[in-house]
């Protein structure tokens, strides 16, 4: 499916994963920002970063997480990004079948899922990106839609020098997300650029101060086996909300492009709390769909 993505991602704290690189005699120690199935991004203090070139091929060491042994995998240098204090540099497996086996089971949960679901567009979605600072500042960019997720979006630029951007860091995007008929604007901050033959792909964080109106959160989906109720949020829902059956190991899926809508448009997603847990449920639901509670 083309708007399915198989590598999620689940930030790590500093006690989890730790990467090493050894090159020219030194060794360089990071902390693990984020894992995935198909790569890692590692940060380094600037004082203390190794100085890598994008494209570069290189050997890492990581250990920790949940993993008894340390496990070395060879990685392509994809991104990199100073964030004044830290150099946060963004790898994938050459081999990511090799990488990740031998993880033990009950750890690769931790180690290959992503806290917002990046969706990729089945059909051309248009998007309009603003420069806040540097020569470009104010000027209405087109781009197109790589992908995107409730923290932030990927977006295809042409039609400027790759360079025009290359000092442009603060940015305004706008852009109809999935479910949705009327446009979303919101600010953020570039975190990486890639030089593709045509156009620059560029990544943006959503700023989380924006006063605006955040991006929506999607989850994967799954079918209740029991009253065969469709489309229950995977996440939300570890329970069916309309007959309490659990949700278990069972299979998981994202809706297309055109289909998929943001949690709070779920039919079972309201303003009622749970009297247990506090989960949000509206008033079709009949039970908690997190803690099992009836509600009726």
């Amino acid at each position: 499916m083309k708007d399915r993505r198989s590598n999620y991602r689940v930030q790590q704290r500093a006690s989890g994963l730790r990467v090493s690189l050894e090159a020219d005699g030194k060794t360089w120690d990071g902390i693990v920002a984020d894992t995935s199935a198909g790569g890692i991004a590692a940060s380094y203090p600037v004082d203390a970063a190794p100085q890598l070139a994008l494209g570069d091929c290189i050997e890492l060491f990581f250990q920790g997480g949940g993993i008894d042994e340390g496990r070395r995998a060879h990685v392509w240098v994809k991104s990199v990004d100073d964030t004044g204090a830290h150099r946060r540099y963004g790898f994938s497996f050459t081999d990511p079948g090799k990488a990740v086996a031998g993880i033990p089971f009950a750890h690769r949960e931790n180690f290959n899922r992503r806290a917002w679901l990046r969706v990729l567009p089945d059909r051309a979605v248009n998007a309009v990106l603003v420069p806040l600072e540097g020569d470009l500042h104010g000027r209405e960019i087109e781009a197109g839609v790589a992908d995107i997720s409730a923290g932030g979006m990927a977006l295809f630029v042409s039609g400027i020098r790759p360079e025009g951007l290359r000092e442009v860091t603060a940015v305004r995007c706008t852009a109809i997300f999935p479910g949705e008929s009327v446009p979303r604007t919101l600010t953020g901050r570039i975190r990486n650029r890639e030089h593709l033959t045509h156009c620059v792909r560029v990544g943006v964080a959503f700023d989380p101060d924006d006063d605006g109106d955040r991006g929506p959160t999607y989850e994967r989906s799954w079918d209740c086996e029991s009253c065969e109720h469709r489309g229950l949020l995977a996440t939300s829902h570890l329970r069916c909300p309309a007959c309490c059956h659990p949700r278990g190991d069972g299979e998981t899926y994202l809706l297309a492009w055109s289909a998929i809508q943001p949690q709070s448009a779920h039919e079972f997603w309201g303003n009622q709390s749970c009297t247990t847990c506090e989960a949000k449920m509206s008033s079709k639901a009949a039970y908690c769909g997190r803690c099992g509670t009836s509600l009726v």
